[in-house]
């Protein structure tokens, strides 16, 4: 169906929080709302409504061997995620306005937390160029005439969907034991970035496994707003961010962990983080 054709790896919904005040204001839907991007590949920077950004046609849909149709039903499930965590994500940014403001605040509750783990955990493996790995790797397992194009893309996603949902690995379960610390800012004055890689993360002293001591996460939520998941201790606390170095450190890291896309709120501040020589349609 051609409703499923053009399919987002970062989410409209999630894309909507990396938009100003201005671009809001410029449009009455979420998705002709325009917003800010650098596409690594082509060196270009560009302010386009969000249906056309960060999208690739049937990313996530495989042909089904036995009726020889498209199947879309990791697109759905997908979806109803996106569905769910969309007020998570807009109740993130009532209580950024709130704790900049200092004044009392909101909390997210059990069941909000959960659901925004829940979509961070599938954006840290959703990405095209994890897509492109995992098609390659299933080639040179099984030979490259030995599976068609879309056995191999069928192959990849399926073994994106269980990728940390194992038994001896449960990716839910060990986020759901850490730490949860939101870092809040006022994103007239400094804000987070995010891109096609938006879970990054590292350690100073070890392996920066999910699971291992030491290992500091981060997923910026929106443009103001930082979730930084670390230790186990599950405590969640709110914060108002007021160190520019802290928030231009993350977003370098950000940068130099995308590989195809680099979102943010505004041309400067893409600009200031990107390679100087690159071309625009501003």
């Amino acid at each position: 169906m051609a409703k499923y054709k053009t399919q987002h790896y970062l989410p409209a919904c999630y894309l909507y929080g990396f938009t100003s005040i201005s671009q809001r204001e410029g449009s009455e839907r979420v998705r002709n709302t325009r917003v800010w991007s650098y596409d690594i590949r082509a060196s270009k920077v560009s302010e386009r409504p969000i249906r056309n950004v960060a999208t690739r046609p049937y990313l996530y849909s495989f042909t089904d061997g036995k009726s020889g149709t498209r199947n879309h039903r990791i697109e759905e499930m997908f979806s109803g995620l996106e569905t769910a965590v969309t007020p998570v994500l807009q109740k993130a940014e009532a209580i950024g306005r709130q704790v900049i403001g200092r004044s009392p605040h909101a909390s997210f509750t059990t069941a909000e937390l959960n659901t925004l783990l829940d979509f961070v955990f599938y954006m840290m493996k959703r990405s095209p160029a994890q897509i492109e790995e995992l098609q390659k790797a299933a080639l040179k397992y099984f030979g490259e005439t030995s599976r068609t194009d879309e056995e191999t893309k069928y192959l990849a996603l399926a073994t994106m969907l269980r990728v940390g949902l194992g038994s001896e690995l449960n990716i839910p379960a060990e986020l759901r034991k850490k730490n949860m610390h939101f870092f809040f800012t006022d994103p007239r004055k400094a804000s987070w970035i995010t891109s096609d890689q938006p879970f990054v993360r590292f350690n100073k002293h070890d392996r920066d496994g999910i699971g291992v001591a030491g290992t500091e996460m981060y997923f910026p939520v929106c443009s103001g707003c930082l979730l930084a998941l670390f230790g186990d201790g599950r405590a969640v606390k709110y914060m108002g961010e007021r160190d520019p170095a802290f928030v231009r450190y993350v977003n370098k890291f950000m940068v130099r962990k995308a590989k195809d896309l680099i979102v943010a709120s505004s041309e400067a501040q893409l600009r200031r983080l990107i390679p100087k020589k690159v071309t625009g349609d501003g």
